[in-house]
């Protein structure tokens, strides 16, 4: 038996690890321990590279010391109905824009088109509590910088849906 870090959450690039998020686990690993992060090794304060799973055991390639730069936290609010039941932080989400009802009158053919704006784009945090009184809910996803200004400028002409990524 080893030891070695498992995740307790979804884990998404561009996350740092915090002591809640990661577990010591001991596992049988006769043949390849050697690729994942030993559980006496200290990975708080580490960051995500590469997407791992809850209660996956974290792979010693999946952790950097040196922050992902390229990513940027962009929060987004909409309503429960458009995004997954039980979204998670650390999850992949493809980002839809679909024309919202105050500018759908200026073309029909807007109205009934969606476009993907975003692909693969990880969940960084879930602000529910607005929700609870019949607002919107708070998303924060962590975009390529490129990206930014892309999802920044369909803001106002659009809403936003979320669909979960497998």
């Amino acid at each position: 038996m080893v030891t070695v870090w498992s995740s307790t959450i979804d884990l998404a690039p561009g996350m740092t690890i915090t002591a809640a998020d990661i577990e010591r686990t001991q596992v049988q690993l006769p043949y390849n321990s050697e690729l994942y992060l030993d559980g006496n090794s200290e990975i708080v304060g580490s960051h995500v590279i590469r997407k791992v799973g809850a209660a996956e055991l974290i792979p010693a390639y999946s952790l950097s010391t040196e922050p992902i730069s390229n990513l940027r936290e962009v929060p987004i609010a909409l309503s429960a109905s458009q995004m997954p039941f039980g979204l998670k932080v650390g999850q992949l989400v493809d980002v839809y824009a679909i024309a919202n009802e105050q500018f759908s009158s200026i073309s029909a053919s807007k109205k009934d088109s969606a476009e993907i704006l975003l692909s693969n784009i990880a969940v960084n945090g879930i602000d529910m509590e607005a929700s609870k009184l019949g607002g919107e809910v708070g998303v924060t996803l962590l975009v390529p910088k490129e990206w930014v200004t892309r999802i920044v400028s369909s803001m106002a002409n659009s809403d936003f849906l979320l669909v979960k990524s497998p």
